[in-house]
């Protein structure tokens, strides 16, 4: 029984461990119907507003990694 019980303490704590390393790597996606992508564009003394309404946005973070983050391409 004393082994059962180690063995099932084992297995919980590799679990646990395999678990927090999958949560160091995110990623959120872009809800088009509560987000939006605007700009402005400068063009003689006149400011022209314009908005992309068909798009898609997905970001990834590796917490464990983060030295590399903003490099993304956009």
């Amino acid at each position: 029984m004393k082994i059962a019980a180690k063995l099932l303490s084992v297995s919980i704590l590799a679990l646990g461990v395999l678990a927090s390393a999958r949560a160091a790597v995110e990623t959120y996606v872009a809800d088009p119907a509560h987000s939006s992508i605007n700009f402005t564009i400068r063009h003689i003394f006149t400011d022209i507003p314009g908005q992309f309404s068909k798009y898609t946005a997905t970001v990834t973070v590796d917490r464990d990694n983060l030295a590399h983050f903003g490099d993304g391409v956009f």
